[in-house]
């Protein structure tokens, strides 16, 4: 299986197909987005923004990466690398199977997929691409596999064809279903991974003083938009984590801005906990 970049981007201002020169890409109405040093491409219109650095910050990505490096959330990996085989394996005969990461954050996921899917032995290309809000985020992501095209870029408003995508995943990051619905081919596959119920429950319990009552994800958005959900599951794990790297954990996470001073104390002063990793995946088809 050969896993390449997704060369198949429109112009976020006018939907234009984007051509690829040697330090930019550019569309036939003459719009240009200039390619980093490590060949990301910011696809966001300051329009767009809602701020002038929205999604993670660079401080929260380093924090993101470290804590991944120690292999805690590899179980999250694992599922979301053998979910994708199967819808693969299923469409062996095709020429080319086109994946897109929505919120990639700094590219753990998609890159971990990408390295189990040369794996395969399978004739298909994989065309790949992972997309952030985050500057921040894509900058690292580029970091990590040239493989795949690198893009800053908002779920909102996916800057690829209509009805070009074969496979949406979104772990962790914001449902956008009329664009994921927009974006994928009819049979296309919506691949969410969520938090669940006992996710982090031990760290929770001693930030907050209560807490809230769980409300799990709702199918009925998906559903509204098109999907028809194929199958779901739950994954729970513990892990033990250190003092480092339980702090690089909260850092990452919205709790280091929401939880009070007092709770941030509790967890930053231990020099260990063991954690529950606790996550959902739920597997949509576009009708």
């Amino acid at each position: 299986m050969i896993v390449s970049p997704l060369n198949k981007l429109v112009c976020p201002l006018c939907a234009k197909p984007l051509v690829a020169e040697p330090s930019r890409l550019v569309c036939g109405a003459g719009h240009s987005f200039d390619k980093s040093r490590n060949g990301h491409v910011n696809l966001l219109p300051v329009q767009n923004k809602r701020s002038l650095s929205p999604g993670d910050s660079k401080q929260m990505v380093q924090w993101r990466h470290a804590f991944l490096a120690g292999g805690y959330y590899d179980a999250i990996a694992e599922k979301i690398n053998d979910l994708v085989s199967k819808q693969l394996t299923t469409r062996s005969s095709l020429e080319s199977y086109t994946v897109i990461d929505g919120g990639c954050g700094e590219g753990y996921y998609l890159t971990e997929l990408a390295t189990h899917l040369r794996r395969l032995s399978l004739a298909t290309e994989v065309l790949i691409c992972g997309l952030d809000i985050s500057k921040w985020a894509v900058q690292a992501a580029a970091k990590r596999d040239k493989s795949i095209q690198w893009i800053v870029a908002s779920n909102k408003s996916i800057p690829v064809n209509r009805a070009s995508t074969d496979l949406i995943l979104c772990a962790f990051g914001f449902h956008c279903y009329d664009s994921f619905a927009d974006t994928l081919k009819s049979g296309g596959v919506l691949i969410l991974v969520d938090t669940y119920e006992d996710h982090l429950i031990e760290m929770r319990k001693l930030l907050y003083p209560t807490i809230k009552p769980f409300q799990p994800a709702s199918n009925d958005g998906a559903i509204e938009a098109g999907f028809s959900l194929s199958h779901s599951e739950r994954l729970t794990v513990k892990r033990d984590l250190p003092r480092a790297d339980i702090e690089r954990l909260l850092g990452m996470t919205p709790h280091m801005h929401r939880a009070p001073k007092e709770g941030i104390e509790k967890v930053t002063s231990l020099e260990h906990l063991t954690l529950t990793i606790d996550v959902s995946f739920r597997v949509f088809v576009k009708d």
